[in-house]
């Protein structure tokens, strides 16, 4: 079963904050809601762009606030 993007990124960003998956929202604030710093987000970026065989930017990065950020810019790009 291929998981939705949606998913993959949720579960990166939980592994890498400690947190559930299940509790990650769509509109949680990266810093704000889910506690981020700038080498919790290099890691997430880092993981994702090895998943998907991406290459975000850590300038492009910067720019995602909220989690349907992300989502939607790596959706674009794969789909």
């Amino acid at each position: 079963m291929v998981e939705s993007v949606e998913i993959v990124i949720k579960r990166v960003i939980a592994n890498e904050l400690d947190l559930d998956w299940e509790q990650i929202n769509d509109t949680d604030d990266f810093v704000a809601d889910l506690g981020a710093d700038s080498v919790d987000s290099s890691l997430i970026i880092s993981s994702i762009n090895s998943y998907y065989n991406l290459s975000i930017t850590f300038e492009q990065a910067s720019e995602f606030k909220i989690v349907s950020d992300l989502i939607g810019w790596v959706t674009e790009r794969i789909e």
